[in-house]
């Protein structure tokens, strides 16, 4: 390999620090937030649906640190750091993964990727159609999340359950 090869690894490693640093906030941010509403007495309900795409990305990190030790042990420097770099990229996508396949749902609202949504601003739920099956929750401020079809009959629930006590608060 030559010195672009080199300049290549070097680049996609700095775009993964820069990738793994913003997932790390947003964990952080999702922890500090499911705090907060736990502090205003809120029924807090976590939804996990990320374990085998962690599982997954875990299996093949392995497998990139076994390729990369193999080629360091062959003297090929570059295709060993080359592998230890998407090893890197597996845990970064394992980070992103529980990240935004988790969904806090709360009284008055939910938190996807670390930030804060209330049930108001959703507009539509609709299908998506891509290699992971979900759906496209539409919200007022043009944000979308995804949810799985494990926790979207639950979303559906809170957000019915939330509109039915909107009204009955109008109504009286």
């Amino acid at each position: 390999m030559d010195i672009v090869s080199w300049v290549v690894i070097v680049l996609v490693a700095v775009f993964l620090v820069f990738e793994g640093k913003e997932a790390l906030s947003g964990l952080i941010a999702m922890r500090k937030n499911i705090e907060q509403i736990k502090k205003n007495k809120e029924d807090v309900q976590i939804y996990k649906d990320y374990m085998t795409l962690v599982l997954a990305y875990a299996a093949f990190a392995v497998l990139m640190v076994v390729f990369g030790v193999y080629f360091l042990m062959n003297q090929n420097y570059p295709y060993g750091f080359m592998f230890f770099v998407l090893a890197f990229f597996c845990i970064v996508f394992i980070i992103e993964a529980v990240l935004t396949r988790t969904l806090v749902l709360y009284d008055n609202g939910f938190l996807y990727a670390g930030k804060m949504f209330k049930y108001r601003s959703v507009l539509k739920i609709e299908e998506k159609k891509k290699f992971l099956k979900g759906y496209r929750v539409k919200l007022t401020s043009e944000d979308e999340i995804y949810v799985s079809k494990k926790i979207r009959p639950l979303f559906e629930e809170k957000l019915k359950s939330f509109k039915n006590r909107k009204r009955g608060r109008h109504e009286k």
